[in-house]
């Protein structure tokens, strides 16, 4: 996998999520590799934003934190919409269960005739 020599914005992000995510269970580097499957030397890189991270590559990552993919890309410092998802990830399941039935479910999208879509 290639190395860079300086962290991209957007891995960085990512990587300080997933040190984050990491520090929040108490895992060490080594104990996020074990159980992910991605190598130490790897997983170091991503989390100093050096390492060009594939999705491939937050998917084991994630299992490893015992989370989904998705929630390695929320950022709550990013705004409302992100600040609740991790709120949301943070909840009990019961909870969320309680929770649900109280928000509004999206529209479906209009289907506009007399156009194609390509």
């Amino acid at each position: 996998m290639p190395r860079r020599t300086d962290p991209h914005p957007m891995g960085l992000a990512v990587a300080t999520r997933i040190t984050k995510l990491r520090a929040e269970q108490g895992m060490t580097l080594g104990r996020l590799a074990h159980a992910s499957g991605v190598s130490r030397g790897h997983l170091s890189n991503i989390e100093r934003g050096l390492a060009v991270i594939t999705i491939a590559t937050l998917e084991p990552i994630a299992r490893g934190l015992c989370t989904e993919v998705f929630y390695l890309l929320v950022f709550p410092e990013n705004g409302l919409r992100d600040e609740c998802v991790e709120r949301l990830r943070t909840l009990e399941e019961k909870r969320l269960r309680e929770l649900l039935p109280r928000l509004r479910r999206p529209r479906a999208a209009r289907r506009v005739t007399g156009q194609r879509r390509l």
